[in-house]
């Protein structure tokens, strides 16, 4: 995705223009902003019982999704969050 920037008085195109960390997500919340902001036309639809049951599996799949991510990089994200203390030296062949 190329984006059109303007840095000073000169406007750049390509490869170099493309949005960094905060200017893309400003980009991102404002064309969310924009989107869900656009008036809604009534819709005149009918909501089932099947429809909260139908919602429901999704809920239930998408925590079941996330115990199975948490349970393969367990190990990974548990080392994000723990401390390791400095690693003692290596042993030399006299203290053996």
């Amino acid at each position: 995705m190329r984006y059109y920037l303007c840095r000073g008085s000169r406007w750049l195109r390509g490869a170099g223009a493309e949005a960094s960390g905060p200017m893309r997500r400003g980009l991102v919340v404002l064309s969310m902003v924009a989107v869900l902001g656009l008036p809604a036309a009534p819709a005149h639809a009918y909501l089932d019982p099947g429809t909260g049951s139908y919602v429901f599996q999704m809920v239930a799949a998408a925590v079941v999704s996330v115990g199975f991510v948490v349970r393969a990089y367990w190990h990974r994200l548990r080392g994000l969050f723990t401390r390791r203390g400095p690693s003692p030296p290596p042993a030399t062949p006299d203290e053996r």
